[in-house]
C-alpha cells in the first residue's frame, strides 16, 4: 500500500491534529512465503498529521515492511510532533 504526501486528520476541514483510529490492518496473509505481499508492505512518502493503529501487521517479501519517509523540511526524530509543535509549511528560503 503506497500513501503519498496525505494528511491524517479526523477533524475534517478544521485540520486541527484529531488522531486517525486507523483500527487493525493485515497487510498479507501470514508467514508462508504465499500468504505474503511481494516488495514493501506499507510506505509512507511526506505524511502529515495523526495516525494511530490497534494492530498492524505486515507480512511481505522483497521489500522494506513500514517504510516512512518525511517531507523534506521535516526535521528527523523518533516521535511524531504534537499538534501544536507540528509546522504544516517549509521554512522559508534565504
Amino acid at each position: 500500500m503506497f500513501f503519498n504526501r496525505v494528511t491524517f486528520d479526523a477533524s475534517g476541514a478544521a485540520l486541527s491534529g484529531t488522531q486517525v483510529n486507523a483500527g487493525i490492518w493485515n497487510i498479507g496473509q501470514g508467514t508462508l512465503a504465499a500468504q505474503r505481499v511481494q516488495g514493501n508492505g506499507l510506505n509512507f512518502q511526506g505524511p502529515t498529521g495523526n495516525l494511530a493503529f490497534t494492530t498492524l501487521n505486515i507480512f511481505n517479501n522483497s521489500g522494506t515492511g513500514l517504510l516512512l519517509t518525511p517531507r523534506p523540511w521535516a526535521p528527523p526524530s523518533a516521535t511524531w510532533p504534537t499538534p501544536a509543535a507540528r509546522s504544516t509549511r517549509p521554512p522559508a528560503r534565504r
